[in-house]
């Protein structure tokens, strides 16, 4: 008994081992899996009927997936404001004026308490900005 408890990890490896080689031997076989030929794997593209694009542009308008198109009469206003840029700045005495161009029309001199073509009124003229009055906020608007 004595020799027993001395050797007891020794005795429990051994075991151990006598365990894990009796499973191996005692474990089946993996199972090979069959050969799947490769002619089972091959795919291609789902081909489409020819059509022609017009029939095609025709249905995506169709659709309507845009909403319903505006059809603008001659009698109707256009839908944007006009088109207006910043030409310069001018001093006329003691008053500085802001000049814009609307449409390539000639340019058009604007100061302080005049509205832009938007409708937004212009507080104060300086070299390089202009203060305007945008919903009852003061706004800064670079010029160049």
């Amino acid at each position: 008994m004595e020799f027993v408890l001395a050797h007891l990890y020794r005795l429990v490896f051994v075991l151990c081992a006598a365990i894990a080689a009796a499973s191996w031997w005692l474990a089946p076989a993996p199972i090979t899996p069959n050969k799947v030929p490769d002619s089972a794997y091959a795919w291609a593209l789902p081909t489409s009927a020819a059509e022609k694009p017009e029939k095609l542009v025709a249905a995506i308008n169709g659709a309507n997936l845009w909403g319903a198109a505006v059809q603008a009469g001659p009698q109707q206003a256009p839908l944007n404001d006009p088109e207006w840029r910043f030409v310069g700045v001018t001093v006329h005495g003691t008053e500085k004026l802001v000049l814009i161009s609307i449409d390539n029309q000639p340019p058009q001199l604007l100061k302080a308490g005049d509205k832009l073509p938007g409708g937004v009124p212009i507080v104060e003229v300086h070299d390089d900005h202009l203060c305007l009055l945008v919903k009852g906020k003061k706004r800064k608007l670079d010029i160049f």
